[in-house]
C-alpha cells in the first residue's frame, strides 16, 4: 500500500528558486528498505530535500538515492565509555637560558646625512633655508637637530619634498623645532646594541602523548530500521517539509 501524503492549505511557498511543501505523510505499510515517494505526492517535479519530524517513537529519514523514506526506532539507551585516559610525559632538555637586558641605540650626531644653516617652521612643515638635493621621502625615519638649541628634543621626519638645488620641506611628527638661522643636521639612528645578561639554565615538562585505556559500553541500543510492519494507524502520521521544483 502506497504512503498517503497531504499537503497543508497554503502550500507550496516559494523560496528563492525552490518551492516548499509542509503537510503530512502515513506509510502505511512499512517494508524493509523504505517506502517510495514521488515529487508528484507534493506537488513537485524534483525533490531536492525532505525531512519527516518524528512520529509514533519512529524517526523518518529520506534516502534521495532510493528516493525512498525509511522508519527507524530507538533503543534509548546510550554509547558510553568505560575506562580511563592516561597522559604520558616526557621532561625536556635543560634551556641554555633567556636573554634579560634592553636593546639601546644613539643618533648617528658625528655623521650626518644632511646639513645646512637656517629654516623655518610652520607647525609641522620644517623648510630649509638653504638648498638641498634629496628624493622624495628619503628622510623619512631620520631625525631632524637644531644644532643653535641642543636643548631641543630630536624631531622624527615622517616625510620629505624630493628638489634638487632647493629648499626642501620635511614633515616631521612630536615638536617641531622652532625657526631659528642658525645650522642644523639630519641624522639617522645608529645600530642597536643589546646590553645585559643571559638567566641561568632551567627545565620544563610537557605532556607527549595520552592514550584510552578501557572498553565502550555498547548496552544502549542504536536506531535500527523497523522491519515489515504496519504504520497505518494514525500515530505513525508524521508532519513534513519538502523543498524542491
Amino acid at each position: 500500500m502506497a504512503a498517503t501524503v497531504t499537503v497543508d492549505a497554503g502550500s507550496p511557498f516559494v523560496v528563492g528558486d525552490r518551492k516548499q511543501v509542509v503537510g503530512t505523510i502515513n506509510l502505511a505499510t512499512y517494508a524493509t528498505g523504505g517506502v517510495a515517494v514521488t515529487p508528484a505526492m507534493f506537488g513537485l517535479t524534483t525533490i531536492d530535500d525532505l525531512t519527516v519530524e518524528e512520529a509514533g517513537g519512529l524517526d523518518y529519514r529520506y534516502n534521495s538515492t532510493t528516493e525512498k523514506v525509511m522508519a527507524y526506532m530507538g533503543g534509548g539507551g546510550s554509547f558510553t565509555p568505560a575506562g580511563s585516559i592516561v597522559a604520558t610525559v616526557t621532561p625536556h632538555a635543560d634551556s641554555a637560558g633567556t636573554p634579560a637586558g634592553a636593546v639601546t641605540g644613539a643618533l648617528e650626531l658625528t655623521a650626518a646625512e644632511f646639513s645646512g644653516t637656517g629654516f623655518a617652521t610652520v607647525t609641522q612643515e620644517v623648510t630649509t633655508t638653504d638648498n638641498q638635493t634629496m628624493t622624495l621621502n628619503q628622510c623619512a625615519g631620520m631625525w631632524f637637530i637644531n644644532d643653535a638649541v641642543p636643548a631641543e628634543f630630536p624631531c622624527i621626519i615622517l616625510s620629505n619634498t624630493a628638489v634638487t638645488g632647493a629648499p626642501a620641506v620635511l614633515t616631521c611628527q612630536g615638536v617641531p623645532p622652532v625657526t631659528d638661522a642658525g645650522t642644523y643636521k639630519i641624522v639617522t639612528m645608529g645600530a642597536a646594541t643589546f646590553v645585559g645578561s643571559a638567566l641561568g639554565t632551567h627545565s620544563h615538562e610537557s605532556t607527549v602523548a595520552s592514550a584510552f585505556t578501557g572498553t565502550p559500553d555498547t548496552s544502549g541500543a542504536v536506531a535500527a530500521e523497523v522491519g515489515a510492519i504496519s504504520l497505518a494507524a494514525a500515530g505513525y502520521t508524521a508532519n513534513y517539509t519538502a523543498i524542491g521544483k
